[in-house]
C-alpha cells in the first residue's frame, strides 16, 4: 500500500513538472514569430497551430498561421481559421462569405460553390451569398446552371442587372468572351485537377474559340461523366469525325446539357446528309437555348437547304435579334432605365426566350 502511494505521488509531481515547464500561450507566440522571421516555416506552423490549441483567441498564431498559406501553398489554411472548429452547418452567414472569398481568391472553385450553396440554404436572404453563387457559373461559362440559379434566386429576392446581363451574353459564348476566361479556368484547374465544372468550362472555351483537338485532349481522362462525353462529342462532330462524336453520345435526350446533345446530332445529321433528323436536332438544340447565335445560325442553314422559305425567314429575323441581346449585354450602359430592360425582356420573348425574359423583367420591377 505504501508503494502504491509513492507511486501515485511521483506520478502526481511529474504531471505538475510537466504543466509547469510546458510553455506558454505567449511564448509559443513568440517562438512561432522568430521562426516565421527566420524563415523556418514547417516550425512556424507547428508552433502556431501549438498556440492555438491551447488559445483559440491566439490572434498572433493566427496570423502567423494565414501568412503560412501562401509560401506553403496550402490555402485550406486561412479557410480552417475562418471555419475554425465549426461544422459548416454552424457558420455565420460572414464566414461563408470570407471562406468563400478566400476559396476564389485560390481559384478553388469547387469549394467556393460548396460553401456558397450550404450558406445560401441556411441564408437564403444573403445578397452576397446568392450573388456569389449565382456568379460562380458564369465564370465556369455555364450558362445552363448560371440562369438555373438566377431564376431560383428571383423568386427570393432582387436580381442585379450585371449578372442577369451577364447570363444574356453568356448564353451564346463566342471566341472574344471565352478567351478571356481561359486564364481563370486553367488557375482553377491547376489548384484543383478534380473540378469537373471548371474542366468542363474550359472545354467550353476551347470550343468557342474553335480549339477542337485541345477541348478533346482536355476531357480524355474524364469521359465517364456524360456532360464530359457530350461536349467531346461536340468538338468530334464540329471536326467531322462522326464515328467517335456517334460513341460518344447518349441514345436519348440526356436530362441536362440537352442544347449541346441536339447541336451535336445536328451536326452528325448534316455529315451524313440526312437533312430532316438534322433539322429536328437543330430545332431542339435552339428550343433549349433560344439564345444562342450558333444554334440558331446552323437551324436556318438547314431549313434553307430544305427550302422552307417562310420557316427560314422567322428563324433569320429571330437570329438578328438574338445578335442585337448578345450586342447589349456587352454594353450594358445601354439598359440605364427601366424602358430599356423592358424592351430587352420583349426582344428575349420574341426569340422564345421566355425564361430570359422573366428575369429581365424581374429586374426591372413591376
Amino acid at each position: 500500500m505504501k508503494f502504491l502511494f509513492l507511486s501515485i505521488l511521483f506520478a502526481i509531481g511529474g504531471f505538475v513538472i510537466q504543466t509547469f515547464r510546458r510553455p506558454t500561450v505567449e511564448e509559443l507566440e513568440y517562438q512561432a514569430s522568430v521562426a516565421w522571421n527566420e524563415t523556418k516555416l514547417a516550425e512556424a506552423e507547428q508552433l502556431a497551430r501549438q498556440a492555438l490549441g491551447r488559445s483559440e483567441s491566439s490572434s498572433r498564431a493566427k496570423e502567423i498561421l494565414s501568412k503560412l498559406a501562401g509560401p506553403l501553398q496550402r490555402p485550406e489554411i486561412e479557410l480552417a481559421l475562418v471555419i475554425g472548429n465549426q461544422n459548416r452547418s454552424e457558420l455565420t452567414e460572414a464566414q461563408f462569405t470570407e471562406a468563400g472569398r478566400i476559396a476564389m481568391q485560390e481559384s478553388l472553385f469547387r469549394i467556393a460553390d460548396q460553401l456558397f450553396a450550404q450558406g445560401i440554404k441556411k441564408y437564403p436572404g444573403s445578397y452576397s451569398l446568392q450573388r456569389q453563387y449565382a456568379s460562380l457559373p458564369g465564370l465556369q461559362l455555364n450558362a445552363e446552371e448560371m440562369q438555373t440559379r438566377l431564376i431560383q434566386w428571383s423568386k427570393r429576392g432582387t436580381l442585379p442587372k450585371d449578372l442577369v446581363v451577364m447570363f444574356l451574353g453568356l448564353a451564346s459564348l463566342d471566341s472574344r468572351a471565352a478567351s478571356a476566361a481561359e486564364d481563370w479556368l486553367k488557375a482553377s484547374l491547376a489548384a484543383d485537377a478534380n473540378d469537373v465544372e471548371s474542366r468542363l468550362g474550359l472545354a467550353r472555351c476551347f470550343l468557342a474559340m474553335g480549339r477542337y483537338q485541345e477541348c478533346i485532349q482536355l476531357l480524355d481522362t474524364h469521359c465517364r461523366d456524360s456532360r464530359v462525353a457530350i461536349l467531346q462529342a461536340v468538338a468530334h462532330a464540329t471536326e467531322r469525325n462522326v464515328r467517335a462524336a456517334s460513341k460518344l453520345l447518349p441514345a436519348t435526350e440526356p436530362t441536362v446539357m440537352k442544347a449541346e446533345f441536339w447541336h451535336a446530332t445536328g451536326l452528325i445529321c448534316v455529315e451524313q446528309e440526312n437533312w430532316k433528323d438534322a433539322e429536328h436536332a437543330f430545332q431542339n438544340a435552339v428550343r433549349e437555348r433560344p439564345l444562342n447565335k450558333l444554334f440558331r445560325s446552323r437551324y436556318c442553314e438547314i431549313l434553307r437547304r430544305l427550302q422552307k422559305n417562310k420557316e427560314e425567314m422567322i428563324q433569320a429575323e429571330k437570329l438578328e435579334k438574338v445578335i442585337r441581346i448578345v450586342q447589349v449585354s456587352i454594353n450594358t450602359p445601354e439598359i440605364s432605365d427601366r424602358a430599356s430592360l423592358l424592351a430587352l425582356a420583349d426582344m428575349c420573348s420574341e426569340v422564345d426566350a421566355a425564361e430570359a425574359a422573366q428575369l429581365v423583367t424581374a429586374v426591372a420591377g413591376k
